[in-house]
């Protein structure tokens, strides 16, 4: 009975309720062509109230609040949000029109991996890169599509083919170079090639502190942040296909400046008539001579007329070995990239699945081929609650091609006479490891075929490596009164490659390992103690990553004010294991393999030393936990000002128990003035005019090292037989996180309707507390040196983008140029030895000198050519000299001459986008230079040595 009393007095004052409120009603519009927008409309009031709807299929909506003073937003897709400030009651119609967004600066969101932050509203450093501007680029992964049209981004190519790529320059000397990948809120841990870019929607680089400090001791040398496609709701089914051919070109052979085979002739037979081969000669370890070499030896001997040794060498010098590798060894190759994908949704439900497949055949015909699932939900589960899901799924296979240059060997180095075939393109033997005199004697020729022929080879290995990758996780939020939302995510991926090398009794490594081992017994008998038949090597890895974040988010709108933030914690476990082993005397048909002893040694059949077989086994594992905590904010004012600040503490298991050790506070701030937001501002045609500045600390940490003492376990010990360990790491209590400190100072803009718009960004980094050596005292029996937390660099640049739409109309032409300055010097750094040639080694290599940039060039001081003989001179002892011997261990660092940094100072590119009747065109250009570089000169250890 008393709960129907209580029931009674509500119902009564319903009417009391009903009448303190007022209908508020409109219609929102495109200011396009003033049809109805589907709209999202929130009202805010002073008191912390809140009051949202969507407009119907008429544009209108209604809505019943009390009376008073409200900040009015109104959103649509594809449209600028609108608000203004309104009084309740209304005296006349109210009716908004939406401008469409394209080319609209101030619509543009970014990600950081935990939010989504308005651009106009940010104060980091930020550079989004939109699918329509990536799919413009071809590349095999997403990086490659990155190198032409990013800001602030370098890419170094002097190691490797694939290359490193930095962000606003280098921030560590010997840690970890590369900067974070995050792929969908999540740190990613497998390889890069295996996303799809076709899955791609977009990349957001964070360049400074403030933007990346979100992201602990991991965002040292900068964060990119890949967001997925996913499915919209409310939408009707879509289907995408895309595909695209690329022909690979042959490269260039002749590029660099080699000896000519008339050349390599002379200078082996001047060296002949001095002595050099002498000990070759005579060498119980009979190593390879060039077939000139050995010609030379019969004509010494009188066994081969002068008439025919200049007749073969005459044969010898028409021939180029860099012709064969351009008629047998190298092709055109072929890259394929299709993908189709479908997507929808409901009004609770949004769905997107994806498939990908990559077939790329490069020069050497080695093939990569890729597969690619990815399968996306969003669920509307209750009215505040929201689910999340993603699956990925991606499987490659590698195969390996044919050896190239490099690959192809024969004494030190390949002779540029060497022939692969004959005249009607049969394969011919060359030269590899031993004397053609030493192979045609009778011992030998009990023994397996000991020949090499280049051409042939490639054809008895199988070099594949399957790769499969995995990747699951969640997003489950629920939106909580007053602006809250509470999150939890889960990320777990595994990636595991299997690499299988099946050597046939055709390769030559088979043939030539069997016959090192073999055993001539004293009737002649041959016996095998590595069983005839093909050698299987497999490497098995797996990598295995869990992530958790628990996150709460805090967004609230008031007339003047605006309060975005978050706090939360997150765990992740990343752990990898590799197992390796080989295989004697397979017989792929019959499934046998041999039985091998490793206990003993056996006398090489060529030397006699005593050597074990070699049987490459190993397991290894690796662990690490990390725990974080972090929060971020950012208030805004009337739209104008704006103050951010973050802080993020990181624990990790690399540096003991030591809690001043374990745990990272790093923190970032940054104020932003948008000036066009001003009473005194007047200039019309200025749409935007921002200014923004940020301080902030990042970190690095090498998940390699290790602060107290770590042993790694062997195989079994050849003369014990039993398991033994060694020391990996010694203990180095003081080991800690690097941190790099970053100014950043920036200047939004945009004029004439988005006509002209950009950014100009200045920078200082000061990277501290660097891994780098350090001396030791050497009575401690580790060594003499150790790598601690003592290195320093300090850097500074310039960041400039500017966009252009310099024509519209039927003809359309818009342009974008991003240029970027850097300059970098070390400012702390132990070096161990300053002998002048350990600082000419390479092209990119640490200088660690002090005032110097990181990677500097040096050279030897040139002291011009001998008049007498026009021989090359240095400097000794403050005098030319020709002493090239006494030069080279007789320099040291102070002696040598400084060029310049090896990396470039000025980098960046230009892309321009014409249009004509739907048709499109986009040209990029990237650029470089303000950096030296070695040229490869004469290197006579590669002649003789």
């Amino acid at each position: 009975m008393r709960k129907i009393y209580i029931l009674i007095i509500l119902i009564g004052f319903c009417p009391f309720i009903t009448f303190g409120q007022d209908t508020f009603s409109g219609k929102i519009l495109s200011a396009a062509d003033s049809t109805a927008l589907p709209s999202n409309i929130e009202l805010a009031g002073a008191d912390g109230l809140a009051f949202k709807t969507h407009t119907d299929a008429k544009g209108m909506f209604l809505l019943r609040l009390p009376a008073g003073t409200y900040h009015f937003v109104a959103t649509a897709v594809g449209f600028k949000t609108y608000a203004l400030t309104v009084t309740i009651p209304l005296t006349r119609a109210f009716v908004v029109s939406l401008q469409p967004a394209d080319n609209q600066l101030n619509e543009v969101t970014v990600s950081t991996g935990y939010q989504l932050l308005d651009r106009t509203r940010a104060t980091g450093s930020f550079d989004k890169l939109d699918k329509a501007r990536l799919d413009q680029q071809v590349g095999k992964n997403i990086l490659d599509r990155l190198e032409a049209i990013g800001n602030g981004l370098t890419f170094d190519r002097t190691t490797s083919s694939t290359g490193k790529f930095s962000i606003r320059g280098t921030s560590t000397i010997r840690g970890p170079r590369d900067p974070l990948i995050v792929v969908d809120d999540f740190p990613y841990a497998g390889d890069l090639a295996n996303i799809n870019p076709e899955d791609v929607e977009s990349i957001t680089v964070l360049k400074d502190a403030a933007a990346a400090s979100i992201w602990g001791t991991r965002a040292g040398n900068g964060v990119i942040v890949i967001t997925t496609k996913k499915g919209k709701k409310n939408t009707p089914l879509a289907v995408n296909f895309s595909g695209s051919i690329g022909l690979l070109q042959k490269p260039n052979l002749r590029y660099e400046q080699r000896i000519s085979s008339a050349d390599a002739l002379d200078v082996e037979q001047f060296l002949f008539g001095k002595g050099y081969y002498a000990s070759q000669i005579n060498s119980s370890q009979k190593p390879a001579l060039t077939p000139f070499v050995e010609l030379l030896i019969l004509n010494a001997a009188g066994k081969l007329p002068d008439a025919d040794l200049a007749l073969a060498k005459a044969g010898f010098a028409a021939h180029d070995v860099y012709d064969d590798f351009e008629r047998y060894v190298y092709k055109t190759g072929l890259n394929q990239q299709y993908a189709l994908s479908l997507s929808g949704g409901s009004e609770k439900h949004a769905w997107l699945i994806s498939s990908g497949y990559n077939h790329n055949v490069d020069n050497l015909d080695g093939a990569n081929a890729r597969q690619n699932l990815r399968l996306s939900n969003n669920f509307t589960l209750l009215r505040n609650l929201n689910l999340n899901t993603l699956f990925s799924y991606t499987a490659g296979k590698v195969t390996a091609g044919r050896p190239g240059i490099g690959g192809i060997t024969s004494t030190t180095s390949l002779y540029p006479y060497a022939a692969f075939a004959d005249a009607d393109g049969n394969p011919l033997p060359i030269t590899k490891n031993y004397r053609a005199a030493f192979l045609a004697s009778p011992a030998v020729a009990q023994l397996l075929d000991w020949s090499y022929y280049p051409l042939l080879d490639d054809q008895y290995t199988d070099n594949v490596t399957r790769l499969t990758d995995l990747m699951a996780g969640f997003d489950l939020g629920y939106k909580l009164p007053l602006g809250f939302k509470a999150s939890l995510k889960y990320n777990i991926e595994e990636q595991r490659t299997n690499r299988e090398v099946l050597q046939g009794l055709g390769s030559y490594y088979t043939r030539n390992l069997i016959n090192s081992f073999a055993q001539v017994g004293a009737g002649g008998a041959v016996t095998y103690p590595i069983p005839v038949g093909a050698i299987m090597d497999r490497n098995e890895g797996r990598l295995r990553s869990e992530q958790y974040r628990g996150q709460l988010d805090f967004n609230r709108v008031w007339p003047s004010h605006r309060l975005d933030a978050l706090v939360g914690v997150e765990w992740r476990k990343a752990q990898s294991t590799g197992v390796s082993g080989r295989m004697y005397g397979v017989d792929t048909d019959k499934l046998n393999t041999g039985a091998v002893d490793y206990t003993r040694t056996f006398p090489n059949s060529v030397t006699g030393s005593a050597a074990y077989i070699p049987d490459g086994n190993g397991l290894s594992q690796t662990a690490n936990n990390y725990f974080s905590q972090f929060v971020n904010l950012a208030y805004t004012f009337k739209d104008a000002y704006t103050l951010s600040a973050s802080a993020r503490a990181d624990a990790s298991n690399l540096f003991g128990v030591a809690t001043n050790n374990k745990w990272k506070p790093l923190w970032s701030a940054g104020l932003g003035w948008d000036m066009v937001k001003m009473p005194f501002f007047k200039a019309g045609f200025v749409d935007q005019l921002k200014l923004r500045a940020t301080l902030g600390f990042s970190g690095n940490a090498d998940p390699s090292m290790s602060g107290v003492n770590t042993i790694r376990y062997q195989v079994n010990s050849p003369y014990t037989q039993t398991p033994y360990a060694i020391f990996d790491k010694y203990a180095n209590p003081e080991l800690r996180w690097e941190t790099v400190r970053m100014l950043n100072v920036g200047l939004d803009f945009s004029m004439f309707k988005a006509r002209l718009s950009g950014s100009v960004e200045y920078y200082q980094k000061h990277a501290s507390d660097l891994f780098g050596i350090y001396p030791i005292d050497y009575t401690t029996g580790v060594g003499t040196t150790v790598l601690r937390n003592v290195a320093e660099i300090k850097g500074k640049g310039l960041d400039l983008q500017l966009n252009g739409l310099i024509l519209q109309g039927s003809f359309t032409w818009g342009s974008t140029l991003n240029l970027s300055v850097y300059k970098d010097k070390v400012g702390k750094y132990y070096l161990p030895s300053v002998q002048g040639s350990n600082f000419l080694q390479a092209n990119a290599t640490v200088s660690g000198v002090e005032g110097l940039p990181v990677y500097s060039i040096f050279s030897y001081r040139w002291a011009g050519l001998d008049g007498a003989k026009g021989e090359p001179m240095g400097f000794l002892n403050g005098q030319p000299s020709k002493a090239y011997s006494s030069i080279i261990s007789g320099t040291k660092l102070t002696d040598l001459v400084f060029h310049g940094p090896a990396l470039p100072r000025y980098f960046g590119n230009m892309v321009n986008d014409f249009g004509c009747k739907g048709f499109t065109l986009s040209v990029a250009l990237s650029f470089k230079f303000g950096y030296y570089f070695r040229r490869k000169g004469i290197d006579y250890t590669n002649l003789f040595a």
